[in-house]
């Protein structure tokens, strides 16, 4: 499984993308959803677990495959 990584996750393409987790379409070992700052700190539910959307930063796409 992948470290996946949505940035712009509030968006309206990265509202589907969480849709197509949420279906279990993909599957994923570590999830983390970034944006700008207008967005960081809005919770986003994705498969029965909360993630807060984090502001992107130079070091925001460490450790991720996509």
């Amino acid at each position: 499984m992948s470290n996946l990584i949505i940035f712009g996750s509030s968006g309206a393409v990265g509202m589907q993308i969480i849709d197509l987790l949420n279906q279990k379409y993909v599957n994923y070992n570590k999830l983390k959803l970034i944006a700008g700052p207008s967005s960081s700190g809005k919770v986003v539910y994705v498969q029965n677990k909360d993630y807060v959307i984090e502001r992107i930063g130079k070091y925001s796409f460490n450790n991720f495959d996509f």
